[in-house]
């Protein structure tokens, strides 16, 4: 049985059988010439998918499937420039994902150059997101040579049992050194995501991530909580709820 909201029924709303949709166009056409805009560029792709992630994301080791979507990618781009007629001004770039290092270095370069060209930008701020698991010396220096002054790192734990546990190994050292690598490359103002509520967690493996993470300088840390919902996400199956924190556990980490 469902419930019957006649009111919503008949509420006109527009079909989506186009893209962009009419109400992205009228947005469109309602920014002016100076407007400061901001763009987030979505890469949805990993090259391991982590067993706790909510994030919309696939594999990056089916080439295709990858090359199709940047193909679909930068033909948005020009599709978005164009239809702006060179209004707006372009101050902010963000990538995320996923991850955004999960494609070759090149292919990040001239995703740049496309927006860069497309839109006029001159000198806009640039945040990307990074899984420090594979980070290589053509991605740092790419980092370096495009001006990227923000990067977001995701964590999520210092712990090793409670890695294991999410499907997510990363020593300490790995992170420490990249951190010293990405300040050397030119990032300006770094942020660590880190989570609680994971596998194996309490408020001690909590404290002891918090207090590895502020020794290693970040600008920012952002503290997500694990939501454990394996029948949305068929991935989380491999989390042993049984070694998830307790309710009161989990309240007093948050």
């Amino acid at each position: 049985m469902w419930t019957h909201y006649p009111e919503l029924l008949r509420r006109p709303v527009p079909r989506y059988t186009s893209y962009p949709t009419a109400a992205d166009h009228a947005a469109l056409d309602a920014i002016a010439p100076a407007t400061p805009l901001s763009l987030y560029v979505h890469i949805p792709f990993c090259e391991e998918i982590c067993w706790y992630c909510g994030c919309n994301t696939a594999r990056s080791n089916r080439r295709s499937r990858l090359s199709a979507y940047l193909d679909a990618l930068h033909e948005e781009i020009i599709m978005v420039a164009q239809h702006l007629g060179g209004r707006g001004r372009v101050r902010r770039i963000a990538f995320g994902g996923g991850s955004p290092n999960a494609i070759e270095p090149l292919d990040f370069v001239r995703l740049l150059g496309s927006i860069m060209v497309a839109f006029q930008a001159e000198d806009p701020l640039l945040s990307i997101e990074i899984d420090p698991r594979h980070v290589s010396e053509d991605w740092l220096s790419v980092l370096h040579a495009a001006k990227m002054r923000y990067a977001s790192m995701g964590v999520q734990t210092f712990d090793p049992r409670v890695q294991e546990a999410i499907g997510r190994v990363q020593p300490r050292q790995q992170i420490e050194t990249l951190t010293r690598a990405l300040r050397d490359a030119g990032i300006a103002s770094l942020n660590f995501d880190l989570m609680y509520g994971l596998p194996h967690q309490d408020r001690d493996v909590l404290r002891e991530t918090l207090e590895t993470a502020m020794a290693l300088s970040p600008d920012r840390i952002a503290l997500f909580g694990y939501a454990h919902v394996p029948h949305v996400l068929p991935r989380q199956r491999r989390i042993d709820a049984g070694a998830l924190p307790g309710e009161q556990e989990r309240f007093a980490m948050a």
